[in-house]
């Protein structure tokens, strides 16, 4: 194996076109195999080129060249003969000298040599172009080590120095506000990526496929056909693809909602992007867009057309399980009536806390949360949703139901039943900052409506003159009524709800906010306690769902 390791994945994909090009001019002769390795493949391209260079497959008489960046520095298990390297980091150095006759079968030794990349640089600014992905002064000190050195096997190899401090540490502020899952202003997640990943890690990733048929949901990319993308590189892509209406492109819309179809022109549950992408995204391409090749990856190239993948059973990645104002579990054949499930749920809480021993005060709250997790199914909103999924006839009209054969959308965008619920369970105790954990805990079991209580930017205010003014979130209303509900040993009396909660500082009726309550709770029993607990009570709900499906409960 003649391996040749490079920094860009740009220069890696030309110098294997070009020894591609020399390969076929050789008529007569055996020509080596070629791979090429690095991180803008598909999985399926990048496992085929893998499989050149590693499980002990025998190469023909005139060997193997790989091509690669740094994706084999670590964690690939090869050995070659001659080894050719670009200068960088110290560490990466060592690590790329690892390659070289790692099993020890050439007595003589492999033939390694490093292409200095900043012998013929003119001034800083060319220098630092050069050296990209890295510094300067990194590749600097590494050629300072380079020229001390007659041998890099790894007795001559001198340590690689401390590993560089981290420059992002989380703190206690960070972590609390890191626990408010709630998307941003504009319905996008908040990004985490500067404490799970290198900072210097901007990728989007980008999957194609064939746009001429969608189905009626939101298309979701499988693994195997993601491809990592940088950002500057997606930018060039994506100008001069832009305008073409063969080659669009498009980013998931957080705000999509079962039903509504496609979003213009696009497939249902996307956005045509029209602005710059951001790190992070995830982009469905038109096969048409291009900047794809099989056999050298993403080239930006809007005339590498990529071959569309077979898709299998396999989970999606990169969507959403549940939509803004989806409640799937809801969903599950048969129906069940509203105070069956909370029992149901009450009773799987309570075997669950028994089962870890969970002390007496956390016991309790989470048993009293399953009780009334569900109240606000009691809604107008849920119940005409839930009864559209039945027969005629099939459920008396005055009987609550918790789930159904089949639901259907909404007719009020946006509904989460779980605030209902919270705000029913609060005023059922008067506003008493007694009930927080209990009412977090109901409101959070979706993991919809936690930290913060506003509505989301495409909710619209009541239309009815009479409600006019009124406070809206999640899709309820300032002064819904919602129908008595038996809770166990407790009962919901009805009346209306009240959002003026939602509101920052003290209100009268309400007292203190919804936002002053929770980061109460936050800062006295901490996240992973608190994400505990909200676990506790979701289990439970799942647990008696899934029986409740399976008819393994006698009085649903």
């Amino acid at each position: 194996m003649t391996l040749v390791i490079v920094n860009r994945v740009k220069r890696a994909q030309d110098l294997h076109a070009a020894i591609v090009k020399i390969a076929k001019r050789q008529a007569g002769e055996t020509a080596p195999q070629l791979a090429l390795v690095h991180g803008r493949f598909r999985l399926a391209d990048r496992q085929r080129e893998m499989a050149k260079l590693v499980g002990g497959k025998k190469y023909n008489s005139s060997g193997l060249i790989v091509v690669a960046t740094q994706a084999v520095e670590a964690g690939v298990d090869i050995s070659a003969a001659v080894l050719f390297t670009e200068l960088a980091p110290w560490p990466s150095m060592v690590q790329r000298f690892g390659r070289a006759n790692r099993y020890a079968e050439l007595d003589e030794g492999a033939d390694v040599r490093w292409i200095d990349l900043l012998a013929k640089v003119g001034d800083d600014k060319q220098a630092e172009a050069v050296s990209l992905p890295y510094s300067t002064d990194d590749l600097k000190a590494a050629r300072e080590r380079l020229h001390t050195l007659e041998d890099v096997a790894a007795i001559y190899l001198d340590l690689p120095g401390s590993v560089d401090p981290p420059l992002r540490v989380i703190r206690r502020k960070d972590l609390y506000d890191l626990f408010d899952t709630d998307p941003d202003l504009t319905a996008f997640d908040v990004d985490i990526s500067p404490y799970v990943r290198d900072v210097e890690d901007t990728d989007l990733r980008v999957f194609w496929r064939d746009l001429s048929h969608v189905a009626d949901s939101p298309l979701r990319p499988q693994a195997g056909e993601l491809c990592a993308v940088p950002i500057g590189s997606a930018k060039d892509w994506l100008k001069k693809v832009r305008g073409r209406d063969d080659a669009r492109v498009f980013y998931r819309d957080p705000q999509w909602r079962r039903g509504e179809g496609q979003t213009g022109t696009g497939p249902p549950g996307w956005t045509r992007l029209t602005q710059d992408p951001w790190p992070g995204l995830t982009l469905l391409a038109e096969l048409a867009a291009g900047g794809y090749s099989s056999d050298s990856g993403f080239t930006g190239d809007p005339k590498r057309v990529p071959d569309p993948i077979e898709l299998t059973e396999q989970q999606d990645v990169g969507g959403e399980t549940e939509g803004l104002d989806e409640d799937p579990r809801s969903e599950i054949g048969v129906p069940v009536v509203l105070p069956a499930h909370l029992r149901h749920v009450a009773e799987e809480a309570d075997g669950i806390c028994k089962a870890l021993e969970v002390d007496a005060a956390t016991h309790a709250a989470v048993v009293r949360a399953a009780r009334w997790h569900d109240v606000g199914k009691a809604h107008d909103v849920f119940q005409r949703s839930l009864r559209r999924g039945l027969d005629d006839g099939e459920v008396e009209k005055n009987v609550l139901l918790a789930k159904t054969v089949k639901s259907t959308r909404y007719e009020r965008p946006y509904f989460r039943h779980e605030l209902a619920s919270a705000l029913a369970l609060l005023s059922h105790e008067k506003w008493s900052r007694d009930a927080d954990l209990v009412t977090y805990l109901v409101a959070a079991h979706h993991g919809k409506v936690r930290m913060n209580l506003r509505a989301w930017p495409r909710e619209r205010a009541p239309s009815d003159q009479s409600r006019a003014g009124d406070r809206f979130a999640r899709g309820v209303w300032d002064n819904d009524e919602l129908p008595p509900v038996d809770v166990g040993d407790e009962k919901w009396g009805g009346g209306s709800l009240s959002l003026s909660v939602m509101e920052l500082g003290w209100d009268e009726a309400t007292h203190e906010s919804w936002m002053e309550r929770t980061r109460g709770l936050l800062e006295r029993y901490g996240p992973f306690r608190l994400a505990w607990m909200e676990t506790l009570v979701r289990l439970a709900d799942w647990r008696a769902s899934s029986k409740e499906q399976k008819r393994l409960y006698g009085d649903s």
